[in-house]
């Protein structure tokens, strides 16, 4: 005979075995094709995005082709202008450095029109009234040379005082001619400006330009060529002064000559009369002589004026890098879920991990069968992670940034240095 009940829990056993392979494998199944439909959609987004991508890459190709030939254009229309008016006569009546200017690169607060305003020559600054500058094609954090335009507006005396000169200059010319041109009340004219690094702009400093730097600061310094012809002029003019002087003098000796031969004829013609007469006409020549004498000795004797030659040396503020805390540590409480096994019983389907056999033997003994078998199930762990300090540096300015006025030397108007 054979044993039913044993036959039949086995059978229970292996049903149950059963369920839980198929279990299994269609957790398994679901998930690889959850990851098959995520990877297709990860493809289908690569693929979009490559698409746009070259899409974006010709438009702005195209865009950039267009600008290049508009700018070569442009450049040479600059060039004819600049070969056209290279001389900027008008301008540089004005402005004295109109086209040697020179930007810093990158230079702060900068304000072309308040610099080139004070590029106005003293003498001409009571003839102007206004100066206005276009620079929007100037790029001033791009070294190169740029066109800058540059509008003077002149008072109306000046521009009234310019017609009535030329209708008299006119006049003495051309007799025939009834009407004289006016002069502008405005002067235009384009100069190229040139943007060049720090280094750069002080040697075209030392060559005479006008360097515009931070804060609209211009710089200029006096040409040592004009500071040469100033005091060659000078020694002409005292050259030419002594000359002046020698024929003075020359001049008096011949008066004295023709006094004397004079007054000696007055003497033999005349009759000898009181001696008054006599003594008094030798006295007003000499004293005259004496005269003459003292103007002719005295010369013009020329006194140097020093005027100091200076530079500008710029020094940048000083610091260090100091380390912060960004964000102190820290301890996190994270949650997981995992997955644990437990002994199920075949016949009440109660957890019986902690005491299987036990559990069957009551079974047992009440004839209910026996029997158990594995379960898998998930549960919540709670884990602590630590977080460590973040740090982060930061910039400690020591000493601010400041500019030192450095002497060369000292020139006076007759070329002289010390």
């Amino acid at each position: 005979m054979y044993d039913t009940r044993a036959i039949w829990s086995e059978n229970r056993k292996l049903r149950i075995k059963i369920d839980c392979f198929y279990q299994k494998s269609r957790r398994n199944r679901c998930t690889e094709i959850r990851y098959e439909s995520s990877m297709r959609r990860r493809k289908g987004m690569r693929r979009k995005i490559v698409a746009i991508l070259l899409a974006v890459m010709t438009v702005s190709t195209a865009v950039i082709g267009c600008g290049d030939n508009k700018t070569t254009e442009t450049e040479s229309k600059k060039v004819q202008t600049s070969t056209e008016t290279s001389d900027h006569d008008e301008i540089k009546k004005y402005i004295k450095n109109a086209d040697e200017i020179v930007i810093v690169k990158d230079a702060k607060n900068l304000d072309l029109e308040k610099a080139v305003n004070s590029l106005v020559s003293e003498e001409q600054k009571a003839k102007v009234e206004s100066v206005t500058v276009d620079d929007s094609k100037v790029d001033s954090t791009k070294a190169g040379t740029y066109p800058l335009t540059i509008t003077v507006k002149l008072k109306a005396e000046t521009t009234e005082q310019n017609i009535a000169s030329s209708t008299t200059e006119s006049s003495t010319e051309s007799q025939d001619a009834s009407t004289t041109e006016k002069e502008p009340d405005t002067v235009k004219d384009t100069v190229d400006v040139i943007v060049a690094e720090k280094k750069d702009a002080e040697d075209l400093l030392n060559k005479g330009s006008a360097v515009i730097g931070d804060d609209s600061k211009v710089e200029v310094k006096e040409d040592k060529k004009n500071a040469s012809n100033d005091g060659k002029e000078e020694e002409k003019k005292t050259e030419d002064s002594s000359k002046q002087e020698k024929h003075a003098k020359n001049d008096s000796k011949k008066n004295e000559a023709s006094n004397t031969s004079t007054s000696n004829k007055k003497q033999e013609t005349t009759k000898p009369t009181p001696s008054t007469s006599t003594t008094t006409k030798p006295a007003t020549n000499s004293g005259s002589n004496k005269d003459n004498s003292n103007k002719t000795e005295t010369k013009p004797v020329h006194q140097h004026n020093y005027v100091a030659q200076t530079h500008v040396v710029h020094h940048e503020a000083t610091g260090h890098n100091e380390p912060y805390v960004v964000q102190d540590a820290w301890d996190e409480q994270v949650t997981t879920y995992e997955d644990y096994p437990w002994d199920c019983c075949n016949v009440c389907g109660a957890d019986c991990t902690a005491d299987p056999g036990g559990h069957a033997y009551q079974h047992a003994i009440k004839g209910e069968g026996g029997g158990h078998h594995t379960e898998y199930d998930s549960r919540p762990v709670t884990k602590t992670v630590h977080h460590d300090a973040v740090y982060g540096t930061r910039w400690v300015q020591d000493t601010a940034a400041y500019d030192e006025t450095v002497v060369d030397g000292y020139v006076c108007s007759c070329g002289a240095r010390k």
